[in-house]
């Protein structure tokens, strides 16, 4: 079974563009086709064609989602995606009381629609320990990708 993903990231310091491509580099080691794009030069896609759909942000003000992915919820609900498979990641900064409360807030905001499988949050600039959490990170979507599939 091929399985195909799409990762959809906005960043502004590059923190979050570095994890993006550390997310990307394990699917691409599992096999797992790769689409991958920032969020202002995200093509018209048609979203159902993937099996998993990850998306990255920073966090802005007091946990707030960039104003950015506005244009991004249009696409989502007027797409019909039964078995796509979500996660959310992104990187934030502890210092805030709402550690990456972009990721918390836009999980909540796809709950309604779709399934989210996992979040990954990682501090400021992702370190070489984070590795390991991205590899967990697609590996958790790939297993519900292959559960979902002989259900």
């Amino acid at each position: 079974m091929i399985i195909r993903a799409l990762i959809i990231y906005h960043s502004i310091s590059g923190n979050t563009e570095m994890l993006a491509g550390w997310i990307q580099q394990e699917f691409e080691k599992i096999e797992v086709l790769v689409d991958y794009y920032t969020l202002t030069d995200l093509p018209n896609v048609d979203l159902s064609v993937y099996d998993i759909i990850s998306l990255g942000t920073y966090t802005w003000g007091n946990g707030d989602i960039p104003r950015e992915w506005d244009t991004f919820w249009p696409l989502l609900h007027d797409s019909h995606l039964p078995g796509t498979v979500f996660g959310v990641f992104g990187t934030g900064d502890t210092f805030y009381p709402n550690f990456c409360g972009a990721v918390t807030r836009i999980c909540a905001q796809l709950e309604s629609v779709v399934l989210v499988a996992c979040a990954l949050k990682v501090e400021l600039q992702p370190q070489e320990q984070d590795r390991e959490r991205c590899a967990k990170f697609t590996e958790v979507l790939v297993n519900r990708v292959s559960i979902d599939s002989y259900n």
